[in-house]
């Protein structure tokens, strides 16, 4: 997904490469206080978000070749019903 934002949240005590994980005008890593939770890595990355949307995920979600983000922003864009 070369056009979607992508924001690493990291609290980790350990010096942590995210290699593989290109820094761009897009993507970026938040290098947070360690240990400092799940509720305030969220908090700091809604706070960085410039888009219409958010998907915020773990480090256990798995993308598989056939996940496709586009449909649940299809969802979203058509059917104004859906209230966030």
């Amino acid at each position: 997904y070369p056009k979607i934002q992508i924001i690493i949240g990291d609290d980790s005590q350990l010096d942590v490469s995210h290699k593989g994980f290109p820094e761009t005008h897009l993507n970026k890593v938040l290098h947070l206080p360690p240990d400092s939770g799940l509720s305030y890595g969220r908090n700091a990355i809604v706070e960085n978000v410039k888009t219409k949307y958010v998907l915020l995920l773990d480090d256990d979600n798995i993308f598989w070749a056939n996940t496709t983000i586009e449909d649940f922003y299809e969802i979203l864009e058509n059917h104004s019903s859906i209230h966030l």
